[in-house]
């Protein structure tokens, strides 16, 4: 899964949407590939957008955790404690996610 992630941010990089679990509009970042490392950075095309600073690199060693902690925040358990021990980009992992309809 994570080659079809490189391969179709490679191709066509844009603009994802956080997907936020109460109801509020959905902040905007840019998802990018160079070099075989994904990158998020602040939303592009879209006035509702994340204000990330500085580039941020999605580590490949995240991946499979968060995939799987994204799965069960599908299915209602409260993971969002966990998430964040892992990694401050749970959110972008989770758009890119739904994006990919994992």
């Amino acid at each position: 899964m994570w080659e079809s992630i490189i391969a179709e941010f490679t191709k066509n990089p844009r603009d994802v949407k956080t997907v936020p679990i109460i109801p509020r509009e959905p902040k905007w970042f840019y998802v990018l590939v160079e070099a075989d490392n994904l990158y998020v950075e602040s939303g592009r095309t879209h006035f509702n957008h994340s204000q990330i600073s500085d580039r941020r690199n999605l580590q490949r060693v995240e991946f499979k955790t968060m995939l799987d902690l994204y799965h069960r925040r599908k299915r209602g358990e409260a993971v969002a404690v966990e998430a964040t021990n892992k990694t401050q980009n749970q959110v972008y992992w989770y758009g890119i996610f739904a994006e990919m309809n994992l």
